[in-house]
């Protein structure tokens, strides 16, 4: 009895596990569709779907949002990439757990084991970019680097 796969007659490998096999046919199905997915990761893939780029699980369920950065997901620093849900900012790392929740305005990526973010922030378009100004700042510590820093404002 032959496994089935959303697509019977993709061209996925054979040698590929079930779960493989599953998300090669998921990933030609999305492709057909007209979207885009990256390849699984930590049993996740990166699709971008109709608001713009999320990390689904292996089932293609939703898991979060990355913050887009150079017309992408934002890169991992640190161990740590931003993510983006309900309007606010936070930090995951690469297996998609929350590391630090969504509460920010804005965030920057973390440097030496500490990031600066913002709240009461106002974005003001620059060409195709925008640039941020907050009202409040703070500094705050990588959870994965094991280093205290003091809340600076």
């Amino acid at each position: 009895m032959r496994d089935s796969s959303p697509v019977e007659d993709s061209k996925c490998p054979s040698a590929l596990s079930k779960a493989g096999r599953w998300a090669c046919g998921v990933s030609a199905l999305w492709l057909a569709a007209g979207f885009t997915l990256s390849p699984m990761a930590h049993g996740q893939g990166l699709i971008q779907d109709a608001q713009g780029w999320v990390y689904v699980n292996d089932e293609g369920k939703p898991i979060l949002r990355p913050f887009i950065y150079d017309n992408g997901p934002d890169y991992f620093e640190e161990g740590l990439a931003r993510f983006v849900s309900k309007g606010k900012m936070g930090f995951h790392d690469q297996a998609l757990n929350i590391q630090i929740p969504a509460r920010y305005d804005f965030a920057f990526p973390f440097v030496h084991g500490i990031a600066k973010v913002g709240m009461d922030c106002e974005f003001i378009p620059d060409g195709e970019h925008r640039s941020v100004n907050c009202k409040q700042w703070e500094t705050i510590s990588n959870p994965l680097s094991g280093r205290r820093t003091l809340l600076a404002k």
